[in-house]
């Protein structure tokens, strides 16, 4: 289990209340759960349940969509995660940064989004962390994350999205190597 922090950030050009919304919309922390088989969950605390709010994502290795749930409007959507919707313009590895005491590598993917946008994305992983087994995510596409989990063959400790007018930046504050229990995987 991967505890993180969320910190949103709104540039100016952006609308007067796009922070909120960002706050609103994602909390200040989540928590990801990877269940042996490689089913995980990323669990949002502290969310609103604005209009927009998922109060959890989940995959489930074999299917091709994200399933997010929002407990306030006992709504159910899904993602196709088998297509990028972003086009890729670069790659490149960045410095390594120190995340939870530990030297982490850190890897960028500059694409234009399926609004014509540049977006950067941007994932780091620790080598000391618990390892995954990146088949479970070959046809994970969306915002890149099956081929940074084929790179790392690790789940990430940061990961931040950045368009013109915000960045949401995910940063682990306690990772835990345990058991999971399986009925976190049921959407209720």
């Amino acid at each position: 289990m991967i505890q993180f922090s969320i910190e949103v950030y709104a540039s100016e050009a952006a609308p007067d209340d796009t922070e909120q919304l960002l706050k609103d919309i994602y909390g200040n922390r989540a928590e990801l759960y990877f269940a042996s088989n490689g089913d995980f969950r990323l669990q949002y605390k502290h969310s609103r349940g604005t209009r927009v709010d998922a109060d959890a994502d989940y995959f489930f290795v074999g299917k091709d969509y994200l399933y997010s749930t929002n407990t306030l409007n006992r709504k159910v959507d899904s993602t196709n995660i088998t297509k990028e919707p972003a086009q890729l313009l670069a790659f490149t590895q960045l410095n390594n940064e120190r995340i939870l005491g530990k030297d982490c590598e850190c890897y960028e993917y500059k694409a234009i989004d399926n609004y014509k946008e540049p977006a950067i994305f941007t994932y780091c992983f620790s080598p000391e962390s618990p390892t995954i087994n990146p088949e479970h995510y070959t046809n994970y596409k969306h915002f890149f994350l099956g081929d940074f989990f084929k790179i790392a063959q690790r789940p990430y400790v940061k990961f931040s999205y950045q368009i013109e007018d915000y960045r949401v930046t995910f940063t682990a504050t306690k990772l835990i190597e345990k058991e999971v229990n399986r009925a976190l995987f049921r959407i209720e």
